[in-house]
């Protein structure tokens, strides 16, 4: 599992429980809808736009097209599971 998956799982209450291997245990109390929500914000994290592309779009490739449509993608993301800002 990825250090970063583990340590979202974590902050929605799963814990580790080591045998034979490191393993991350999970009940009730869980928080699956807020450990989805993570991993969802982080996957847009990782695509949207810094100030810099915003700022230059205009030399990138697919320019200021290009930049309002993952923006439009985005937000599409974020309706579709339901996440605000």
């Amino acid at each position: 599992m990825n250090q970063r998956i583990k340590e979202l799982a974590l902050q929605c209450g799963a814990w580790h429980q080591v045998y034979d291997e490191q393993r991350f245990m999970i009940n009730g109390k869980f928080d699956v809808e807020k450990f989805t929500e993570l991993v969802i914000k982080e996957c847009i994290e990782v695509v949207k736009p810094t100030q810099h592309h915003e700022a230059w779009a205009p030399s990138y490739l697919g320019g200021v097209d290009g930049l309002e449509l993952l923006n439009g993608k985005i937000k599409i993301i974020k309706t579709h599971f339901g996440i605000e800002n």
